[in-house]
């Protein structure tokens, strides 16, 4: 049997938040849109997503710190962490992978991209065998 997929995301852009909660409902996942990585980690404690996006360049906190503190964390390192941003260069990717992110990608600007963006994610880190659909 398998379990119901929720997918956090958290990036400080309102825009792209509602963006990828429309993608990620229209495929049928459930989201957690979080503006702040605050917010995210409290959710942690409550519900344990299928996956987590993170933006790499938040004020709060960046996403290498982010996937530092969550692969570091024995009750959170098993989450699959998408670091999800709009500019990622070779070295930085090598880095986060050094962290622990397990997939990253390019963010890309309209709905159809962001939509295969989240697919190839998905279909990179098996979510869609391991979970099913809202």
């Amino acid at each position: 049997m398998t379990k119901k997929c929720t997918v956090f995301y958290v990036d400080n852009d309102w825009d792209d938040l509602t963006i990828f909660g429309e993608v990620c409902a229209d495929l049928g996942y459930d989201v957690s849109l979080f503006d702040a990585p605050e917010k995210m980690i409290f959710s942690l404690e409550q519900t344990l997503p299928c996956v987590l996006f993170v933006d790499v360049s938040l004020p709060q906190s960046s996403g290498f710190e982010i996937t530092a503190e969550l692969k570091s964390h024995r009750k959170f390192k098993h989450i699959p962490i998408v670091v999800y941003s709009d500019t990622v260069a070779k070295k930085d990717i090598d880095r986060l992978v050094g962290l622990g992110a397990d997939f990253v990608v390019k963010k890309p600007m309209n709905y159809a991209g962001i939509r295969a963006a989240v697919l190839d994610a998905f279909n990179h880190l098996d979510v869609g065998e391991s979970c099913r659909r809202a």
